[in-house]
Order: C-alpha cells, then sequence, then structure tokens
C-alpha cells in the first residue's frame, strides 16, 4: 500500500536522472560560471525538489566539502527538518509541509512558472540537538538546455 502524502506530491528522481541533471547542469559553462561567483546559498533543484547542484556557499552552510552527501535530497533533508522524517516520503510531504515557506515557495514557482519568495521556521535536529533556523526562501524558475530547473536561495534572517 503506497503511502498517503499530506502536502505536495513526493514523486522522487532517479539517481541516474540526478546525475544527467548535474552533469548537463555543469556542461552550462557561463550558468555555472556566474552561480559560482553567487555569494548567497544557493542550489539548483529539479522538479520533483531534489538538489542537483549547488554553489560554495551552499556547501559552507551545511558544514560540507562535496555535493555528493546532498545529490538527490530536498532541503528539508540537508538541513535536517524534523519533519522530513515523518514517514517515508520525505521532505514536503507531511501534514506539517503544507505551512512550510520553504515548501510552497518551492510549489508556488513551479505552478507560477514566476520567482516566490517566502519567509519560514524549520526545525532541525542536528547532533542530537535542536537548532531553529528562520529563513527567506526564494525559488526562481530557469531553462538550461531546455530543461527546467529552480534555483532555491536562502538568507538566514534570524
Amino acid at each position: 500500500m503506497e503511502e498517503k502524502t499530506f502536502s505536495i506530491p513526493a514523486l522522487r528522481s532517479s539517481m541516474e536522472e540526478i546525475l544527467n541533471d548535474h552533469d548537463l547542469i555543469a556542461s552550462q559553462k557561463l550558468f555555472t560560471e556566474i552561480f559560482g561567483s553567487i555569494a548567497g546559498i544557493s542550489a539548483v533543484i529539479n522538479s520533483s525538489r531534489q538538489i542537483v547542484y549547488a554553489n560554495e556557499t551552499f556547501l559552507e552552510f551545511l558544514g560540507i566539502k562535496s555535493l555528493e552527501p546532498v545529490l538527490g535530497k530536498r532541503t528539508g533533508e540537508v538541513i535536517s527538518c524534523i519533519n522530513s522524517e515523518v514517514g517515508s516520503l520525505g521532505c514536503g510531504t507531511s501534514a506539517a509541509c503544507n505551512y512550510c515557506g520553504a515548501v510552497n515557495a518551492i510549489f508556488q514557482s513551479q505552478e507560477t512558472n514566476h520567482k516566490t519568495v517566502r519567509e519560514t521556521s524549520i526545525s532541525s535536529v542536528i547532533d542530537g540537538e535542536m537548532k531553529s533556523w528562520d529563513l527567506k526562501i526564494t525559488s526562481t524558475p530557469i531553462m538550461l538546455a531546455g530543461q527546467e530547473f529552480y534555483i532555491l536561495s536562502l538568507q538566514d534572517i534570524s
């Protein structure tokens, strides 16, 4: 029996699709140069809301050195949102996700094909300790090589 999602669709891309998306973005030299120069915390996500590319600031924000540990994960999963662990479908699918500014920013930008900005508070458990994030989330649709992606930018507003 398939588990029910309480928020937006749970469909995920396969790891092969994630790697293909990553390679496609990495091949866009002008884009990667500009994206790499962005000082803000930014990642590129696919239509399934999974991370396929990120800038150095995003990796530093997470305290990691490479993209591999977060490739294919969703935003709440990489920051250990307590609601991303509810059920087996992950970030964006629990009842609490209906009120999440990050999920709603992404979903609205997907629905309208326009840049969307939302604020959100996310509770995480990191190394056994509770952490609260107050973030401004911007989701901006872009087309690269005929494929739609979303630039996801996070700004700490605490």
